[in-house]
């Protein structure tokens, strides 16, 4: 998302300065045009109030106004569950005690032995390894040693 923000800043500037105008002036209708996920401008969200530009402009429009974004962030939010949930895979069902290999982001390429020590959610366990505890934000949890690793355990 920063980068996106540095992105769209540095063309805005670019793109003022190859037309001779004021970059101050760019800057200032960028804030105040109206984003399409949030109905409002980031002007209107931040002021609760339309900025002066150079267009001519009503007072009523200029005079502050409490924008409700809570249901487009609901709805946002609701989207990208969706969109990720479509390709993503439940692990398999795992017991407290179970051996599985995962790997640390911390330790790039290194596959750890694990314990699983709790279930937090339908993708989610809480692994111990080696003394600590790890979730899935943790390490990334290998489903074929996974199940290998498991097999191996129940003989």
């Amino acid at each position: 998302m920063a980068e996106s923000a540095v992105k769209t800043a540095k063309s805005l500037l670019k793109k003022a300065l190859e037309s001779n105008g004021d970059p101050y002036l760019a800057i200032l209708d960028h804030r105040n045009t109206p984003r399409q996920q949030m109905g409002a401008s980031p002007a209107q969200l931040l002021m609760a109030r339309r900025t002066k530009t150079t267009l001519p402009t009503t007072k009523a429009l200029l005079k502050p106004k409490v924008v409700d974004c809570e249901q487009q962030r609901a709805a946002k939010v609701t989207r990208t569950k969706r969109y990720y949930n479509k390709h993503a895979k439940d692990l398999p069902p795992l017991q407290k005690g179970d051996t599985v290999s995962v790997q640390p982001f911390k330790e790039k390429g290194k596959w750890c032995r694990g314990t699983v020590t709790k279930r937090l959610d339908a993708r989610s366990y809480e692994v111990e390894v080696e003394g600590n505890q790890l979730t899935g934000t943790d390490c990334t949890l290998d489903m074929s040693q996974l199940q290998r690793w498991r097999n191996i355990t129940a003989n």
